[in-house]
Parts: C-alpha cells; sequence; structure tokens
C-alpha cells in the first residue's frame, strides 16, 4: 500500500477544505526542491494514518500555489499551519523530529493531553 495518506491540494480545494473540517487541518506548505521538506514527507504520512481521527493533514506545494503561500505568510518551507474551525491556531517552521512535531501539535488536536 504506497499510495499517498496527505493528499496535495490546490487554493480552492483548501479553502473548501478548511471550511467543511470536522477536526484540526495540518496543512504542510512544502515543495519536492526543499530538503527539509522532503525529509518531513514521510513523518507527515505517519501522523496522517496514526492521528486520522483527531487530524487531516494536506500539502501545498509552493511552486504550484504561491498565492497560497504569499496570502499565509510562508516564507520559509516546509512551514506547517494547524488550522482549528478555519482559523490558524499554531506555525511550525522548518523541519523537526517526530517526538518534537508530535509534542508541538498533540496539545493542540487532542483534548485530553492539555495541560
Amino acid at each position: 500500500m504506497s499510495a499517498d495518506r496527505v493528499p496535495l491540494t490546490t487554493g480552492e480545494d483548501l479553502e473548501k477544505q478548511l471550511q467543511e473540517a470536522s477536526t484540526p487541518v495540518l496543512v504542510a506548505f512544502c515543495a519536492s526542491w526543499s530538503g527539509p521538506s522532503t525529509m518531513l514527507s514521510p513523518l507527515l504520512e505517519e501522523i496522517a494514518q496514526e492521528q486520522a481521527d483527531l487530524l487531516q493533514v494536506v500539502k501545498v506545494d509552493v511552486d504550484g500555489a504561491r498565492h497560497l503561500a504569499a496570502h499565509y505568510g510562508v516564507k520559509q518551507l516546509p512551514t506547517l499551519l494547524l488550522f482549528r474551525e478555519g482559523n490558524v491556531v499554531a506555525r511550525l517552521i522548518g523541519y523537526m523530529p517526530r517526538e518534537r512535531l508530535l509534542s508541538r501539535l498533540l496539545p493542540l488536536i487532542r483534548p485530553e493531553s492539555s495541560p
């Protein structure tokens, strides 16, 4: 099973997803030429699978959606934006190891993990 669990989205698709989402949405702004983006991709796939009941994960290729990157102020890759109810609630910039990424995300997507 090699199908991507993290879909690549466009501007119109993204706005629709954010409006209709029943769970938080993690949007990863990436590019194929970005080493850190490439390193992050397998982690996003794992997180999308493991947290599927609590979180949607999507990717935006900034080369194909420069207007989205500009709209959300993305200046470095990868940039991860966590949306809840259509609003950005967290911004994570750059590659980070799995444990660090989860430690930043889980308190925001799992109410029982909150301090």
